[in-house]
């Protein structure tokens, strides 16, 4: 039972970390973090048209993608889990592990939202979900800041609604 206490507080803490990550860091323009910012930029402004969303045809643009990586996100997360370690050593490991495996995921998702390789997730709901979910962010700049955990889009009324769904592929 702690465990899943655990792992509640890592999905509202990752949560937070998405939303204000990207609304301030990456919409906004804090000084000693301006390139992160610039760099968001040129990601929005080669994917603002919904229509060049999924295409995938630009191949510089590449490397214009935003990367979590699980071992930036256990580095940047140890604010975090590294005080709960002198509480419970559980806790400690339940967040981290938490953190490390959502930079990973998140990473995995935004390259097929922005790439598609067909990857073996890409079929998933839960995939279709954040592709509307993110693509309306695309649309809307100022919603939908979270990708992988929407929570605190809701706590804080940025949840700008999804993207209508595309029919699948063979149906076109």
């Amino acid at each position: 039972m702690k465990i899943l206490g655990w792992l509640a507080l890592a999905y509202v803490l990752t949560s937070a970390y998405e939303h204000f990550g990207h609304r301030y860091m990456m919409h906004g323009r804090i000084v000693g973090l301006l390139e992160y910012f610039e760099k968001h930029l040129l990601h929005h402004g080669r994917f603002a048209p919904f229509a060049k969303y999924r295409t995938g045809e630009d191949p510089a643009g590449e490397w214009v993608g935003i990367d979590l990586g699980g071992p930036m996100m256990f580095a940047a997360t140890a604010i975090f889990w590294a005080p709960v370690w002198f509480y419970s050593h559980t806790g400690a490991i339940v967040l981290a592990a938490f953190f490390t495996v959502h930079g990973e995921l998140w990473s995995w998702f935004h390259r097929e939202i922005h790439y598609p390789r067909g990857r073996w997730f890409a079929g998933t709901a839960y995939f279709r979900f954040v592709l509307r979910y993110h693509g309306r962010h695309h649309q809307r700049q100022s919603v939908n800041f979270t990708v992988l955990c929407p929570l605190m889009d809701q706590v804080m009324g940025t949840f700008g609604g999804l993207l209508p769904a595309q029919p699948a592929e063979g149906s076109r």
